[in-house]
C-alpha cells in the first residue's frame, strides 16, 4: 500500500507482513528491492513484529540493504495494543458505512465518526500512528490508571 501525507508529494510504501514461511519473506523483500529500485516511493515502511530471520538467508539480506543501510525506510514493530486500535477502527467504519453504528439513538455517517474520532484524539495514543508520523503522541494526557476510582463513577 501506499499513501501521500496531506499536502506533500512525497509517496510512502507500506508492507506489512507476518508470514513465518521464509520463501514467502524472500518473496516481499524481493519485491520492496523492486519498490526501492524503481524509486516507486520515496520512503518504505515495514511492519512486521516477527523475525526476518537468519542473516544468511537472502531475504534477511536484501532486508538489512534495504532497511538498515539506509535511515529514510524503516522496519517498525507494532504491538498489539496498536493493532487493536486499528481493528477497532475498522469495524467502526464498517458499521458506519452500513447505517449500523448508533451513539445514543443517533446513526453515526462515516464523517461524524471521522469528526468524533478526531475531536477525542484517541489515536494520538497509538504507537503505530506516532511511528508513521500520522499522529503526534498526546502530551500528559491522563490514563485511566492515573483516574482515581471516584471520578470514573
Amino acid at each position: 500500500m501506499s499513501y501521500k501525507k496531506h499536502n506533500q508529494d512525497q509517496i510512502i510504501g507500506v508492507v506489512w507482513t507476518e508470514e513465518p514461511n521464509m520463501k514467502s519473506s524472500y518473496n516481499t523483500m524481493s519485491a520492496c528491492q523492486a519498490v526501492v529500485e524503481n524509486k516507486s516511493c520515496q520512503i518504505l515502511y515495514l511492519v512486521r513484529a516477527a523475525s526476518v530471520g537468519s542473516t544468511k538467508l537472502m531475504g534477511s539480506k536484501i532486508y538489512r540493504k534495504i532497511f538498515k543501510s539506509t535511515s529514510k525506510n524503516r522496519h517498525i514493530q507494532p504491538n498489539l495494543e496498536s493493532v487493536y486500535y486499528l481493528a477497532t477502527y475498522h469495524s467502526l467504519v464498517n458499521a458506519a458505512l452500513t447505517n449500523e453504528l448508533v451513539i445514543e439513538y443517533n446513526t453515526i455517517s462515516l464523517k461524524e465518526l471521522e469528526d468524533k474520532i478526531c475531536a477525542s484524539q484517541i489515536f494520538n495514543n497509538c504507537s503505530l500512528l506516532q511511528d508513521f508520523s500520522v499522529v503526534m503522541p498526546a502530551d500528559n494526557q491522563t490514563k485511566p490508571d492515573d483516574i482515581e476510582l471516584d471520578e470514573l463513577k
